[in-house]
């Protein structure tokens, strides 16, 4: 089994404008509506500060931190929560992926789940690994290693 770290830091300045509007608009979205309600039904602020900051923690918890490949398929690795599994009979190609695409189908739409699970920053170096209909997005942090460590699997 070979282990795939994300690639999580910007590539270039463009990349960090992009991840931090998206990201903060994604945290008052998912984070900061419950924080409100939770503080405005309370009236304690410091319950929607710390209703916030759980919401983000937990987040954090079920971000995919490595990417493992084997002869079985393709294992998503995370800290808490269930490990995604897809098998190589699944996956219909893996393939380098645009910004546009990432950005949009990766991280807005759908935003539960996240197609892109990553606590990545960067919208660049990122494969769609598709199954059907359906698809998921991965920034390897060695590219190269991991598009040599796929090919081994894929039917042509």
């Amino acid at each position: 089994m070979r282990m795939f770290p994300p690639h999580t830091s910007p590539r270039d300045s463009t990349d960090t404008a992009i991840s931090a509007t998206i990201g903060l608009a994604l945290t008052m979205f998912t984070a900061g509506c419950p924080g409100a309600m939770v503080a405005y039904a309370t009236g304690s602020v410091i319950l929607g500060i710390l209703t916030v900051l759980a919401i983000v923690m937990l987040f954090g918890f079920y971000a995919v931190t490595d990417l493992a490949v084997d002869d079985k398929g393709l294992h998503f690795v995370r800290q808490f929560g269930p490990p995604t599994f897809i098998p190589w009979s699944e996956i219909t190609a893996i393939e380098p992926a645009p910004r546009s695409e990432v950005i949009v189908f990766g991280w807005i739409f759908p935003p539960f789940p996240a197609r892109e699970p990553t606590p990545t920053m960067t919208s660049l170096g990122h494969y769609r690994i598709s199954c059907g209909k359906e698809c998921m997005y991965y920034p390897p942090e060695d590219p190269e290693a991991f598009m040599a460590a796929v090919g081994r699997h894929l039917r042509p």
